[in-house]
């Protein structure tokens, strides 16, 4: 993963581009803060936490995913929960 000054900048670099918008008080559906970026032509946004712009979730304009991403952990084998 990236640093997070490098992260940042990259979303900077995103909110420059054509069609693509930046949204710093956007929400997933757990209430956690996020910045979503979106592309109205396609009809998505994806949303990272604000504080760390890690990647939480994907939403499309047609329906809400209802899936999130709580937890990542590294685990030594297949089947183990860390």
């Amino acid at each position: 993963m990236p640093p997070p000054g490098l992260q940042a900048a990259a979303f900077e670099a995103l909110s420059k581009l054509p069609r693509i918008r930046l949204d710093h008080d956007d929400v997933d559906v757990a209430g956690r803060s996020a910045v979503g970026v979106s592309c109205p032509e396609v009809d998505w946004t994806f949303l990272f936490d604000r504080r760390t712009y890690d990647y939480l979730w994907v939403r499309s304009g047609w329906y809400w995913e209802t899936r999130t991403l709580q937890d990542l952990r590294a685990v030594d084998r297949i089947g183990q929960y860390a």
